[in-house]
């Protein structure tokens, strides 16, 4: 059991937004999906702020079950190829539960798979990314930093990036990215997202291309029914960190 010595009136069960089956886009409306992949199709994603600290923090992050390009059990953690520390404090747990497992991650495949968490941390939207013509469904439109896992299955490697939308420059991070059967967990410290986390808003997307971007080889998929949706904020309170790891990468409830 992990344990962070929360108070028992912190415990909240899991909230979770749901996502039709089936329902693959590509970032240009005028173009259908050509791969229609069920480990892109988004099912559920669980966003929930956990506080860390101690032993908990210790368990979940400092070279133990998230350490970085480590497989315990059936789970892979991707981390940048410099990444920061995690901190003590709140880190957002978002679990995107996919329709089926993750296979093309170093099995020499062409596929090349992008999963995200992207957000509007500061409310101002003169900063946010908007979509070049023809791409009018770009997934990350509306926010203004990336949090991407990438795989490149050909050379066997999964990595970790935060991108800033304004300059489209990289910047340093702390995330991880845990992947596990058919679910894929963001970790993101708290001070990555902003000063109040209830005010940022977000969306996940998922994305499978063969690298040349072509709508008849790619296809993708977003929490909601398109990136013109607005966007989603984070469920209110804190969660304690008292339950199996398997259970935090599932979304389940916790307590």
């Amino acid at each position: 059991m992990l344990r962070a010595g929360v108070r028992p009136s912190d415990v909240a069960d899991s909230v979770y937004f749901g996502d039709p089956v089936l329902d693959y886009i590509f970032s240009a409306r005028m173009y259908a999906a050509g791969r229609m992949s069920g480990f892109v199709d988004q099912i559920r994603l669980y966003p929930r702020v956990i506080r860390l600290r101690g032993d908990a923090h210790n368990e979940l992050v400092r070279n133990t079950v998230f350490e970085c390009g480590a497989t315990v059990g059936p789970m892979t953690t991707a981390c940048a190829d410099s990444p920061l520390p995690v901190p003590e404090g709140e880190v957002l747990f978002a679990t995107m539960q996919l329709a089926e497992p993750i296979t093309a991650l170093t099995d020499g495949s062409a596929d090349q798979l992008v999963y995200a968490f992207v957000a509007d941390t500061d409310g101002d939207p003169s900063n946010d990314w908007v979509a070049n013509e023809p791409f009018d469904w770009d997934y990350f439109i509306g926010t203004d930093n990336w949090w991407e896992l990438r795989t490149d299955a050909t050379a066997g490697r999964a990595w970790v990036t935060r991108t800033d939308a304004a300059t489209l420059s990289q910047v340093p991070t702390a995330a991880r990215v845990a992947i596990s059967g058919s679910a894929i967990t963001f970790i993101i410290p708290a001070d990555e997202l902003g000063d109040d986390l209830a005010a940022i808003s977000f969306r996940t997307s998922s994305f499978v291309h063969d690298g040349t971007f072509q709508p008849e080889v790619s296809g993708g998929d977003v929490i909601g029914a398109n990136p013109t949706e607005p966007l989603l904020t984070i469920p209110a309170g804190t969660e304690v960190v008292e339950t199996t790891l398997e259970d935090i990468i599932e979304g389940k409830p916790t307590g």
